[in-house]
C-alpha cells in the first residue's frame, strides 16, 4: 500500500504535466484502487478493458479517478460487493471511456438531475465537485462538444461515459 501511495503521489503531484498517457492514468488508478482495497477490503473489484492502441494516447491527468472514487464510496455502501469496469475505445477521432460502470446502488432521478445541472448535492461525502470539475476541465480544454455523460438508476448502478478527442 505504501508503494502504491508513493507512486500515486509521485505521478499526480510531482509530475506537473497537464497531460499524461492513458497507460499512466490507468497505472495511477490501479494504485488508487490498491490503497482503497487495503483500507476498505476487496469487496469491490475493478476490471480494466483498455485496448493496446489507446495506451499511448494523451488525456488530462486525473480524469478517471473521481468516478472510481464515487463508485467505491457511493455505489457500494456498507460493505456491499460489486464490480467497477472501465472500458476504453477509439471511435473515429475520439477516445471514449465508454464506460466506467458499476453495479452498485445507483442514483435516484433527482440526484442525477442535480448532478447534471451542476448543483451542489447534499449527502454524506458527496457534493458532485469532482465530477463537475472533470467535466469543466474537459470542456475548457477541448470545447463544449466533449465531456461526460452519466446514466444511473437506483439499484441498477451507474455508467459514466467520457469523450475526448484523440491526442498523441
Amino acid at each position: 500500500m505504501i508503494d502504491a501511495f508513493i507512486s500515486l503521489l509521485r505521478n499526480t503531484i510531482s509530475n506537473t504535466d497537464e497531460f499524461i498517457t492513458v497507460e499512466q492514468e490507468i497505472r495511477n488508478l490501479e494504485n488508487y484502487v490498491k490503497i482503497n482495497q487495503v483500507q476498505y477490503g476487496d469487496h469491490v473489484k475493478v476490471e480494466y478493458y483498455i485496448p493496446a492502441q489507446c495506451m499511448e494516447l494523451k488525456l488530462p491527468k486525473l480524469i478517471l479517478q473521481p468516478f472510481v472514487e464515487n463508485a467505491f464510496f457511493h455505489g457500494f455502501p456498507e460493505g456491499r460487493t460489486g464490480c467497477i469496469q472501465i472500458f476504453a475505445r477509439l471511435e473515429e477521432r475520439y477516445l471514449r471511456f465508454d464506460d466506467i460502470e458499476d453495479n452498485g446502488v445507483g442514483m435516484n432521478a433527482e440526484t442525477l438531475m442535480l448532478l447534471k445541472q451542476k448543483e451542489k448535492i447534499k449527502g454524506e461525502h458527496f457534493t458532485g465537485i469532482g465530477v463537475n470539475n472533470v467535466d469543466d476541465r474537459i470542456k475548457m480544454i477541448y470545447g463544449m462538444d466533449y465531456g461526460i455523460n452519466i446514466v444511473s438508476k437506483e439499484e441498477s448502478g451507474t455508467t459514466v461515459t467520457i469523450k475526448i478527442p484523440i491526442r498523441k
